[in-house]
């Protein structure tokens, strides 16, 4: 029914449900499109600094192939959400931020998050909220409420 063509058909899981909805829905030309988030990692606990049970802070992440990037549709999905948690979270206590993850397949190693070069100390540094990256949607020299108060405070 659609035109839903995928560029690296190689990368994208096949689920019956992407199928129905590309036999049976209208497609991005006739106002539809159907995204997904990669990963969504989530803080908690100890490594935080607040108990197990208490809630976390997360990220969202879209993971691609080197010099891939967002489509158009994932670039406006992905910086509306986070203006939403940005609006509903001023002081980042659960929402980090969105990143974008470029990926080497071969070597199934980090080679970017957020256009900086990524090694594999930096990537798990950022990941467990050890290193501090720049949203992909915040503006250049924004700093987190967090940063500021460690550095205020």
């Amino acid at each position: 029914m659609s035109e839903h063509v995928f560029r690296h058909p190689d990368l994208v899981q096949q689920l019956p449900f992407r199928d129905y909805i590309r036999e049976n829905c209208p497609g991005a030309s006739q106002g539809l499109s159907v995204l997904d988030l990669d990963l969504v990692p989530l803080l908690f606990g100890q490594i935080i600094g607040r108990p197990k049970n208490a809630d976390g802070k997360f990220m969202l992440t879209e993971i691609k192939k080197v010099g891939v990037p967002l489509n158009y549709a994932q670039g406006r999905l992905l910086m509306m959400i986070h203006n939403l948690l940005r609006k509903s979270d001023p002081q980042q206590e659960h929402y980090i931020g969105s990143y974008l993850l470029h990926w080497d397949y071969e070597d199934n190693s980090p080679v970017a998050i957020n256009g900086i070069p990524a090694t594999s100390d930096l990537f798990r540094e950022w990941i467990t909220g050890g290193r501090y990256i720049r949203s992909l949607y915040d503006p250049p020299g924004y700093i987190p409420p967090c940063l500021v108060t460690k550095a205020t405070g």
